[in-house]
């Protein structure tokens, strides 16, 4: 599962008797995952999502009387 928002990649294993286990959450930014149901194919997660905007934060501005 992804989370486009927060980009974060969630991988649920399997075990080989078949059932699921914990899950592992990675943080797409420069990741790259193989996936083994799939042999050959990985994903470039920073070709996925693009790059995130850039945020000016400032103070509001003061509060002046009429």
């Amino acid at each position: 599962m992804v989370d486009p928002e927060e980009r974060l990649i969630f991988v649920a294993r399997r075990s080989a008797a078949g059932t699921y286990g914990g899950t592992d959450i990675h943080d797409a930014e420069g990741l790259t995952l193989e996936v083994a149901a799939f042999p050959g194919l990985a994903i470039r997660f920073d070709e996925v999502f693009p790059p995130r905007p850039k945020v000016v934060r400032e103070s509001p501005a003061p509060n002046r009387p009429g």
